[in-house]
This record gives structure tokens, sequence and C-alpha cells, in this order.
């Protein structure tokens, strides 16, 4: 599992927010829609480091 997917897990068990769960589980579809479309690395890595703002 991804590392990003796993602390969207970890973070979507450990909320009682609905708003934030719904949050954590839409990037979680990015994610793994991201990782399905085969990006060039140097673009994924791009977007990889902007989303680590958020963790």
């Amino acid at each position: 599992m991804d590392v990003f997917e796993a602390r969207i897990q970890e973070a979507m068990k450990s909320t009682n927010n609905i708003k934030e769960m719904i949050l954590f589980t839409k990037v979680s579809i990015m994610l793994r829609d991201i990782n399905s479309m085969k990006y060039d690395e140097n673009i994924k890595s791009d977007l990889y480091q902007f989303l680590t703002i958020f963790s």
C-alpha cells in the first residue's frame, strides 16, 4: 500500500468529523486514479510533494 494511502486510512480511522472523512475519501480516490493512469514519474513526484503539505 502506498504511504499516502496508509496515512489517509489512518487519519480516516481517527477522525469523527464527517467532512474530514469525505475529504480523505476524495483524496484517496484521486491518488488511486493517478496511480492507475501511469503518469510520468516527475509529474507524480511533484504531485506527491504537493500533497505532503496536507499530511
